[in-house]
């Protein structure tokens, strides 16, 4: 597995697992920041908390902190971690709307497309529950 060429900003965390116990990569998690952080200052919060994802986007910054090859802590269930990249998206306003400028989701966009390229899913399928991926 290799990471996506359209990362802007490297900084691997401390806080993962070295590889995915066998397991390929069929579903893309996509979380809020509950916050506007730079793709850096997202990095840094995830130094100092046992959580976080493989990638975060701002605008059109992509940051990288945890490697595909390797499992991050961005779901409460290990299972969908071992076979899941977790995405944060960069909030431009707060509670109770948490909403995402469309930059930063057209961003997100070619970062799956891209992630589903590379890992062989065909389609994603959004159901809101654990039946899609």
């Amino acid at each position: 597995m290799i990471n996506s060429s359209l990362v802007t900003y490297k900084h691997i965390c401390k806080h993962y697992d070295k590889g995915r116990q066998g397991k390929k990569i069929d579903k893309i998690f996509v979380h809020h920041m509950a916050g506007n952080l730079t793709v850096k200052q997202c990095g840094n919060v995830f130094d100092n908390r046992q959580a976080f994802a493989h990638y975060g986007v701002n605008g059109t910054e992509i940051g990288l902190y945890v490697n595909e090859s390797d499992t991050a802590w961005h779901s409460g269930v290990w299972s969908y971690n071992l076979r899941s990249i977790g995405i944060e998206l960069a909030n431009s306003s707060g509670s109770p709307n948490w909403t995402v400028a469309d930059l930063t989701i057209d961003t997100a966009i070619k970062l799956i497309a891209h992630i589903c390229r590379r890992n062989g899913i065909a389609k994603l399928n959004y159901t809101g529950d654990v039946s899609g991926n």
